[in-house]
């Protein structure tokens, strides 16, 4: 899977290797960095590899806090 991460500016791409590791590599937005971040062997997406890597559990309800700084 590939996308284009407006919200980053990144450009990602989930990888697979020969022996079926599964890595999110997203470019850094100066284009010096490419970071292969691991991700579980069941993600299918480059938007699933990157809520998995920001915390969100499809299997727990999330909670939306809402509040005034």
């Amino acid at each position: 899977d590939r996308r284009d991460n407006a919200i980053e500016n990144t450009k990602e791409a989930l990888f697979r290797n020969k022996s079926g590791h599964c890595f999110l590599l997203a470019t850094c937005p100066s284009g010096r960095q490419t970071p292969a971040l691991p991700v579980p062997t069941q993600i299918q997406t480059c938007a699933q590899a990157a809520a998995w890597l920001a915390g969100d559990d499809p299997k727990k309800p999330r909670r939306r806090i809402m509040a005034r700084t």
